[in-house]
C-alpha cells in the first residue's frame, strides 16, 4: 500500500500544481468560462433587499467563485446555492458532485 501511495502523491502533486496555474493564469476573454451567464452580476440594477441569504457568483474579473450575501431580490443566473455548484456551471474542469449549501 506504502508504494502505492509512494508512486500516486507526485501524480496528484502535479495536478494540483497544474490546476492552480490554469486558475491564476486564465484571464477575462479567454474560454475559460463555461456559460455567458457566468460574467454577468449576481443581482440586476441596484436593487437594495434585506435578507441575507449566504451564496456564491463567479467573478469574471477574478475568474473564481466567492462568496456572495444575496439580499433577497434581482437575483440573476450568476447566483449559485453552493461552491461545487458555481464551479461547475462557470469553470473548465469542475466535474458536479455533492456539496451542502453554505451556512450562515
Amino acid at each position: 500500500m506504502n508504494k502505492l501511495f509512494s508512486l500516486i502523491l507526485p501524480f496528484c502533486a502535479l495536478l494540483q500544481i497544474l490546476f492552480c496555474f490554469n486558475a491564476v493564469t486564465a484571464r477575462p476573454g479567454d474560454s475559460s468560462v463555461k456559460s455567458e451567464h457566468c460574467k454577468s452580476e449576481p443581482v440586476t440594477g441596484e436593487i437594495f433587499c434585506a435578507g441575507y441569504f449566504p451564496k456564491f457568483t463567479f467573478k469574471y474579473d477574478a475568474m473564481s467563485c466567492e462568496p456572495y450575501i444575496y439580499g433577497g431580490c434581482g437575483a440573476t443566473a450568476n447566483l449559485y446555492d453552493t461552491l461545487q455548484e458555481c464551479m461547475s456551471s462557470c469553470v473548465h474542469g469542475s466535474a458536479p458532485t455533492e456539496e451542502a449549501p453554505v451556512e450562515s
